[in-house]
């Protein structure tokens, strides 16, 4: 994922570094890895970024399922 991406989805909501420094460098946790890779994942099969925000906003495995399956519906 490109720093201009991470920029975006900061920007967007979907995911915000744990830090930023005065010169506006970003850092990140170990354990944000997890969400790095769902959105990484889901932008892989085509999901819009308003899906992967709201499912980001309710976490739940419903609501990861039901992303999925709504994806493999539509091909």
């Amino acid at each position: 994922m490109s720093k201009q991406t991470l920029i975006y989805y900061d920007k967007i909501g979907i995911f915000h570094p744990n830090y930023k420094d005065k010169k506006g460098y970003r850092f990140y946790t170990l354990s944000q890895l997890d969400a790095f890779n769902v959105i990484a994942m889901l932008r892989e099969l085509g999901t819009p970024l308003r899906d992967i925000k709201e499912y980001l906003e309710n976490k739940s495995t419903y609501s990861f399922i039901e992303l999925l399956k709504e994806k493999q519906k539509s091909g």
